[in-house]
């Protein structure tokens, strides 16, 4: 009898299929209509704007895939110019069927987290990165919910009206995704104890449990969440809520939310007088334009005390766009119309709305953070 595949041979097979259907676009010669492949173009070294004009492509989304395939090494570039290197024959002709159909065992037979991993690849990553999509994203540099599965939605969240068992899908599966790397953060925090701390985007509560349990004597942690998705979050909530009495709060609101002829001080349905000693915001800024994070790290500094700092959670680009996981950037293209940073523009973000930048640190098993404090 075949044994099922583990949890982290699994997420293995499913890294390898990202490369090969990213790799098999690159080589696709039937490209919106042209007699080359992307990669026979870039033969002859390219700027992004010669292969944009071209293919008729959209120049960001453009620079945001050549990106990828560089840190796929499979393109290298000197100066402006881009150019294809070779694949691996042995690479582009092995056969990724089996993810597909080992998947769909999982989904009837497999233990819960790796069912829900399983389910994820079938439901949202196998038909966003068709090569009918991913041209779409090349073209439109926006998100492909629409195209991919006919939902009116542009990010993640937005699923609580239209298909609210896909972000449940997505809070189960990324609940414990970040323990590794929340944990380095922490150690490095070391939390002292009396303090009060706001966490944006705080999801499901899982950096607030680990941070009062690793922290017992804080005085509270006060979780910020999209309003629309009260009802899917609160179910996961609540029961850390009785786990900390008194310690652990949840507030819905809104980024943007604006009221007529009012300026917002702060960000919305927030307590004005609730000032905090810690902001988190983790995996949120990625998910929105520089004018809107602005917003976002404005309304939070409204809360935070004198002394008090920022921690970006992110994953940060490499200073030449490419990256370690370089299917990341993609991901939050076609699925969250987002966008991954370099260290350089979250540096930006901050220091325009008035913080200064005390660390860096990456890390290796995840998300990495940045620690700002007010100028």
């Amino acid at each position: 009898m075949k044994t099922q595949l583990t949890y982290e041979e699994l997420r293995s097979g499913i890294n390898e299929w990202y490369e090969y259907q990213l790799t098999s676009f690159l080589l696709n010669e039937e490209i919106n209509r042209k007699d080359c492949s992307i990669a026979d173009f870039l033969q002859s070294p390219q700027t992004i704007e010669n292969l944009a004009k071209y293919f008729n492509f959209h120049p960001i989304a453009v620079e945001r895939f050549l990106n990828c395939w560089i840190s796929m090494k499979l393109l290298c570039k000197q100066k402006n110019l881009y150019q294809f290197i070779y694949i691996k024959s042995e690479f582009i002709k092995k056969d990724y069927n089996w993810i597909m159909n080992e998947c769909k065992n999982i989904v009837s037979n497999g233990n819960s987290k790796i069912k829900d991993y399983a389910r994820y690849f079938m439901e949202i990553i196998y038909p966003f990165f068709q090569p009918e999509i991913l041209l779409s994203a090349l073209k439109t540099n926006e998100s492909q919910w629409f195209y991919a599965k006919k939902l009116n939605v542009k990010q993640v969240f937005e699923l609580c009206s239209e298909k609210p068992e896909l972000l449940h899908l997505y809070t189960r599966l990324f609940q414990n995704g970040n323990k590794e790397s929340d944990k380095k953060m922490l150690h490095y925090l070391d939390i002292p104890n009396g303090v009060s701390i706001l966490d944006i985007g705080g999801g499901v509560g899982q950096l607030a449990d680990r941070i009062l349990m690793n922290y017992p004597n804080i005085n509270n942690i006060t979780l910020y969440e999209y309003k629309k998705a009260k009802n899917i979050y609160f179910e996961y909530i609540e029961p850390l809520q009785n786990k900390y009495p008194k310690k652990l709060s949840i507030v819905f609101g809104d980024f943007f939310f604006k009221t007529s002829g009012i300026s917002q001080r702060g960000l919305y349905k927030l307590d004005t007088d609730k000032k905090f000693d810690y902001i988190f915001l983790g995996w949120v800024l990625h998910d929105w334009d520089d004018k809107k994070c602005e917003i976002i790290i404005n309304n939070a500094k409204y809360h935070l005390l004198p002394n008090g700092k920022i921690i970006i959670l992110e994953s940060v680009l490499n200073e030449d766009g490419t990256s370690d996981i370089p299917i990341y950037d993609i991901l939050m293209l076609i699925t969250a119309n987002g966008i991954e940073r370099k260290y350089s523009e979250f540096k930006y973000l901050l220091e325009n709305s008035g913080f200064q930048l005390d660390e860096f640190v990456k890390n290796e098993n995840g998300r990495d953070f940045i620690v700002a404090s007010q100028k």
